[in-house]
């Protein structure tokens, strides 16, 4: 079995949130969320805000994990040990306003693909040539479509405010929807507490010859989904050609520095870390 891994992740701002990984069985991507406090620390050599602190200590217990036992009960076990170091990092860690993060991930043997996903990272995979599929759905989705429209409607006031103006009138929405994380009528999420790990998506996917998988964090999905760029299926072929996930990090950075008030492409936030993984194995 032959298996080329390519990764990449990009940020424009002073903390990348995202983070990837991958070993002999695996690769994952984390997209952190930042807390409404905004939490930030020197640790270490690194600037880290709550939000890369949290997916860079999951990401480091998750290289780790005994493939063999039970995934939720390990990923518990995880966000246990972090819930327990946090308060010597961060001090007072508010249940309330706490960072969280989109999970997904890929595990692969010489018969079956596991997917995994939590959040809205973007899972797309090919299996033994046939059609293109898309795996994983998060309510956050519709939250975030909602605060995009309430953005629109806000930006068409006369004289038009500025971005700052129009973020400070959006940081009620954006706190209320934060409270609906790991609730029934709000969407599931990774969070330190663990509470949404039991809605964890998950399927697996037997294949003969081939596989290839993707899996993005919302940032870079950008290109389909915020600028209509190209569909899921240009996507995920471009990503798999030569240098493909630097030429879609290059039209997704031309595409924002030449709309740097979002008026072609509204949007809530200018530019976000934008991530990728892909595997491909051939038997």
């Amino acid at each position: 079995m032959s298996i080329d891994i390519t990764t990449i992740s990009h940020t424009s701002l002073q903390i990348n949130e995202d983070i990837l990984g991958y070993n002999p069985k695996a690769i994952w991507v984390l997209d952190g969320a930042t807390s409404i406090s905004g939490r930030k620390a020197q640790i270490a050599d690194r600037f880290e805000s709550d939000a890369s602190w949290f997916v860079n200590q999951f990401s480091n217990f998750f290289s780790n994990l005994n493939s063999d036992a039970e995934l939720n009960t390990q990923l518990k076990s995880i966000t246990d040990k972090i819930q327990q170091d946090a308060p010597s990092v961060w001090g007072n860690w508010d249940d309330q306003d706490v960072p969280s993060a989109s999970f997904s991930a890929a595990f692969y043997d010489e018969e079956i693909i596991s997917l995994y996903n939590l959040g809205d990272c973007r899972i797309l995979y090919q299996l033994d040539d046939g059609p293109i599929q898309a795996f994983g759905q998060s309510n956050v989705e519709a939250l975030d479509q909602d605060l995009l429209e309430q953005y629109k409607t806000l930006s068409l006031q006369v004289p038009r405010p500025s971005r700052k103006e129009i973020w400070q009138q959006l940081v009620a929405q954006i706190r209320a929807n934060r409270l609906r994380m790991n609730r029934p009528d709000g969407y599931w999420i990774l969070s330190p507490d663990g509470l949404g790990i039991d809605h964890l998506q998950q399927v697996h996917l037997r294949y003969q010859q081939h596989a290839k998988i993707l899996l993005s964090s919302d940032g870079l999905y950008r290109l389909v989904d915020t600028y209509q760029q190209m569909s899921a299926e240009t996507f995920f072929t471009q990503a798999f050609q030569k240098n493909g996930l630097n030429a879609l990090l290059l039209q997704l950075r031309e595409i924002e520095n030449e709309d740097p008030e979002a008026i072609r492409y509204p949007r809530v936030k200018l530019q976000d870390d934008a991530s990728a993984a892909l595997v491909h194995i051939n038997l």
